[in-house]
């Protein structure tokens, strides 16, 4: 059925393209009769045959291709030099302050003024990659700082409680964020290079290319070569555009670069810890006491709640223990940590399996399936996070959380979200997991009377 609609919107897409395309190739006929002189405008009919006649020839592929292949160089430079600079520049403030003045002069100034200046530096061959270069360089530029300025600092957070490595964490945070922005410059850079480096070899004339083409007919009132080799600008304009587009977005979207791989940070079992303990923390952020005095020892194994108010600095101080945040005094901690955060926190580029696995020492599949199961989400393991609700993405990094070996597993308000029967669920699972690690569980109440807790007083 989808499919079925689909097709269709894409025949009538196609269709309305088709008839626009003819409507103006109409008009531009009747103009050329009305006007009846070929010097002036040509008729589509010989600008086709034209084409015919020198689609015979080599020459004419090769200069297309030298053209193309001039361009693309510059264009591609443009991108490595946009990217190179947009995270020297995010992450040194000083080479920001000493680079931004020259993106400013790149945007600012005509494009004919550089490729003037171009004839002191370089060849006539090499200026029209160059003007590709020129245009690519601070649309990306641009776009990715942005990016990068951007990128989600708690997903960082989860790669860091995770174990991940500078590679890892690369692959499932930094580069399904940057990929977005960078497709965005790409796309909307192409059609500048290529029209740039074109007027570029208009203006430089450099042997074998499309813009000396144009310019020789000009010259020689050889209008229908000029239609023909505009055309040809057009026409290619339009495939490399929509081209690069496709790919483009195939490779945001392709799996190829989220390959899920164990993250190996343990190795044989759990070894016997001192128990969880704080004396005296304190958290600040500036000047704002957030926590004071914050001192208890908790169990080696069981449930153990941290009780609050909301605001009372419960976030705060799990983050604390997970190693996120710097704080006064002491916390002997019970070595490996699990984390299962306020807000999911899951990685949008992977399904709810996928999400286990990515934080997993091993890639057994079969039994992160069988956790989700247990957690009622079974149906939606190939599922991405937009498509669960608020109560199954919770469950999910829950599930995430209990699916590596640890000694301390941190869950803050793991059951807000969750119905009765989710909620029961949940405790039960929580309760087994207690058997073999101690489970802190941030929460406005505790949900059983007997159970160990500390209370944060304001």
């Amino acid at each position: 059925m989808m499919h079925s609609i689909i097709k269709n919107r894409t025949v009538k897409k196609l269709s309305g393209w088709l008839i626009a395309a003819l409507f103006w190739i109409f008009l531009w006929y009747l103009i050329s009769m009305k006007v009846n002189k070929e010097i002036l405008i040509v008729s589509p009919m010989r600008v086709l045959l034209r084409f015919f006649e020198l689609s015979k020839e080599t020459d004419f592929w090769m200069t297309a291709a030298v053209s193309l292949l001039r361009i693309l160089l510059g264009f591609f430079i443009g991108i490595a030099a946009g990217v190179i600079c947009a995270v020297l520049t995010a992450k040194i403030s000083f080479l920001r302050t000493l680079l931004s003045p020259m993106l400013g002069i790149i945007k600012a100034t005509p494009v004919a003024s550089f490729i003037i200046l171009a004839f002191v530096w370089m060849k006539n061959e090499n200026i029209p990659a160059f003007t590709s270069f020129l245009m690519v360089l601070p649309i990306v530029w641009g776009n990715m700082f942005e990016g990068v300025n951007s990128i989600n600092p708690e997903m960082k957070a989860v790669a860091h409680v995770f174990g991940f490595g500078r590679l890892k964490t690369a692959q499932h945070v930094h580069i399904p964020h940057l990929l977005p922005y960078l497709r965005s410059a790409c796309v909307t850079s192409m059609g500048l290079a290529w029209k740039a480096g074109i007027a570029a070899e208009v203006i430089t004339t450099p042997p074998n290319s499309i813009g000396s083409e144009i310019r020789d007919a000009k010259v020689y009132l050889e209008t229908a070569d000029l239609f023909v080799w505009t055309a040809v600008v057009i026409i290619l304009s339009i495939i490399l555009e929509n081209g690069f587009n496709y790919l483009t977005k195939k490779l945001v979207n392709t799996k190829l670069l989220y390959k899920i791989t164990p993250t190996g940070r343990l190795k044989g079992d759990i070894a016997e810890k001192n128990p969880l303990s704080l004396e005296n923390v304190e958290i600040s952020f500036k000047d704002n006491q957030v926590l004071k005095d914050i001192t208890f020892t908790a169990p080696k194994k069981g449930i153990f709640y941290i009780e609050g108010e909301s605001g009372a600095g419960k976030s705060t101080l799990l983050n604390a223990i997970a190693g996120l945040l710097s704080y006064k005094g002491k916390i002997e901690n019970q070595g490996q940590i699990s984390v299962a955060f306020q807000e999911n926190r899951l990685f949008s580029h992977l399904t709810a399996l996928e999400n286990l696995l990515v934080v997993s020492d091993t890639s057994d599949s079969k039994k992160a399936r069988k956790l989700l199961e247990s957690f009622g989400l079974g149906d939606s393991a190939d599922k991405y996070p937009h498509e669960l609700s608020g109560g199954m993405a919770q469950r999910v990094s829950v599930a995430r959380a209990l699916s590596v070996k640890s000694d301390t597993l941190l869950l803050d308000e793991p059951l807000s979200a969750l119905d009765g029967e989710n909620r029961s669920n949940m405790l039960k699972m929580l309760d087994s997991a207690s058997n073999d690690c101690l489970v802190v569980i941030a929460t406005h109440h505790a949900y059983t009377k007997d159970s160990l807790r500390y209370t944060i007083i304001p």
